[in-house]
């Protein structure tokens, strides 16, 4: 049985508190700009349009809501 993907509570609880570990020592991770909902603030949530300014802006990628 796991818990919340941990085989114990033990393990969750300790990833809870610490975080997750880094197994690279090196060069930092490269930010990534994601567009929650495409460019809301430029045109209507969660249409073409939004995702295609969001594209446009520079995201690299973009969240959806799919109901």
């Amino acid at each position: 049985m796991t818990w919340f993907g941990h085989r114990s509570p033990r393990a969750w609880l300790r990833r809870l508190l610490h975080g997750r570990r880094r197994k690279t020592v090196g060069e930092p991770r490269p930010i990534r700009i994601i567009g929650h909902r495409g460019a809301p603030r430029l045109f209507p949530e969660n249409t073409v349009a939004s995702y295609a300014a969001a594209l446009d802006l520079g995201a690299d990628a973009i969240e959806i809501d799919v109901c």
